[in-house]
């Protein structure tokens, strides 16, 4: 299991992190403090508030998790991953 922190600037960005955890064989949690989502829910993360920081929880194997993370940063981009926690 791994967390990250994770910055997501607008709808379609929440969007297209769900696409691409969706197809992931990891289970993912999104939180943002008062919460916690299903990451490969549109509906659940769309209900999050995206004006702070959310913590992104990837339950898989390594090699898996790795995968998604390496898709992640190439759909949305480097900075939107943030530290390791």
């Amino acid at each position: 299991m791994s967390k990250y922190t994770l910055r997501v600037i607008n709808a379609d960005s929440i969007k297209k992190l769900v696409d691409v955890i969706s197809h992931s064989e990891c289970e993912a949690n999104l939180s943002n403090g008062r919460g916690m989502v299903d990451a490969k829910s549109l509906i659940g993360a769309m209900s999050l508030d995206i004006s702070t920081p959310l913590t992104l929880e990837i339950i898989g194997d390594k090699k898996d998790e790795e995968r998604l993370l390496s898709e992640i940063k190439d759909t949305l981009g480097e900075e939107v991953l943030g530290t390791c926690l």
